[in-house]
């Protein structure tokens, strides 16, 4: 297990800056403390400072290229950053030094299907999910590559496993609401979409895609005030301006 986790969330507080603080003295005192370093890196990505975190694993990395999750790391700022093909390296890096890396495997699938390689992206993110069927986000990462092929019963699919296996993913039920509203399955619609909005209301687009739910249904009044409420949460939501306009 790469010691970023899968997918940390970028945050601030001073609860980060004492870990870097905790981190960095531990360094001082021994320059070649992998696992301090490594743990530096993690809070430097989740404070956002990516180049300090890359400086930190690529440290790690120099110091002992076997040290394990260091290149799925490094990748993983990497493909924050958008340097998709130095990311792509380092989790096929990864791969190579360990072939049972899950994690590996679900971030190439990330770099896949950003560059639009769906099918490919399906692979690997099959591949995380048999080697670990208990890693986040991996169920919803391929049901959102099958929706982009076009395969809605398999995405379907996969966001409810998703949902089975953490019943507070809020965007399974985002994802899955939006293969209920694209089968028409407007009431079901509206369930997934309001318990994503209950778990995160301000989880992106998640009112737009709800209005534009109840617009189909014929319940105006309740389209205009998802539109407005999206508006008013990400004003820059040019689909929730549109639609709110055809009023």
């Amino acid at each position: 297990m790469c010691v970023c986790d899968v997918c940390p969330e970028k945050i601030e507080g001073n609860g980060l800056e004492r870990e870097i603080e905790d981190a960095s003295k531990a360094i001082q005192i021994t320059p070649r403390d992998l696992e301090a370093l490594s743990k530096r890196g993690f809070e430097y990505f989740r404070k956002g400072e990516y180049d300090k975190a890359l400086e930190d694993f690529t440290d790690v990395i120099n110091m002992n290229p076997d040290f394990p999750g260091a290149y799925t790391c490094r990748g993983w700022v990497y493909l924050e950053m958008g340097d998709l093909a130095l990311a792509f390296a380092d989790f096929n890096e990864a791969i190579h030094r360990d072939p049972d890396d899950a994690e590996a495997y679900l971030f190439c699938g990330a770099v896949h299907f950003t560059k639009g390689e769906y099918g490919k992206a399906v692979v690997d993110f099959s591949k995380a999910i048999d080697l670990d069927p208990n890693l986040p986000d991996s169920y919803t990462s391929r049901g959102k590559a099958y929706l982009k092929i076009g395969d809605i019963a398999l995405a379907h699919a996969d966001f409810n496993e998703a949902i089975h296996r953490d019943p507070d993913d809020a965007e399974a039920y985002l994802f899955c609401g939006y293969t209920h509203f694209l089968k028409k399955d407007y009431d079901k619609a509206v369930t997934d979409f309001t318990s994503a909005i209950n778990m995160n209301p301000g989880f992106p687009r998640v009112y737009t895609y709800r209005g534009w739910v109840y617009l189909e249904m014929g319940d105006l009044a309740l389209a205009r005030m998802d539109f407005n409420e999206a508006i008013r949460r990400h004003p820059n939501d040019a689909e929730a301006c549109y639609l709110l306009s055809q009023f």
